[in-house]
């Protein structure tokens, strides 16, 4: 489950209402499918096995651990609209992707103790950047069985 200061990457895309397909690293599946779906199509999740061909799963993998020649692949062939990097845990860094055309959304400014960024198209980023510089001090809790019926802003 990620971490409050990572799950910050979702509250955004949640707030913004956004819309497009996320790439994301494998543990993140569930979670952001859980907050983010219908608007937003992720990459993979939990159910690789039975739902994902395992092309998908080994396109999702070598994307994110840069993995072989064509280790872009997943964003030159696909419309990916947003990614989330798990800094601590991948070898793909947002350099990577800023030399492909992506910009940075969070965090924002330096962040030595930052674990994970938000990386969108141009064509998202002024409406997720100010977002994240409206974002509250909290947003979601996981467990609040209230959810439902204040999901999306009205």
């Amino acid at each position: 489950f990620p971490t409050r200061r990572s799950s910050d990457l979702v509250d955004i895309l949640s707030l913004a209402q956004a819309e497009g397909n996320l790439a994301l690293p494998f543990e993140w599946g569930g979670y952001c499918s859980w907050r983010l779906y219908p608007r937003i199509k992720i990459s993979m999740d939990g159910r690789y096995e039975t739902t994902f061909p395992e092309s998908t799963f080994d396109l999702n993998f070598n994307f994110y651990e840069k993995h072989g020649p064509d280790w872009d692949r997943l964003i030159r062939d696909y419309q990916v609209d947003y990614i989330i990097l798990e800094l601590a845990r991948t070898k793909l860094r947002p350099q990577d992707l800023i030399s492909r055309g992506y910009v940075l959304i969070w965090p924002i400014g330096p962040d030595p103790g930052s674990d994970s960024a938000l990386m969108a198209l141009p064509k998202h980023a002024d409406q997720l950047r100010r977002t994240a510089a409206a974002l509250p001090p909290t947003t979601i809790d996981p467990l609040d069985a209230s959810i439902p019926d204040n999901w999306w802003p009205r």
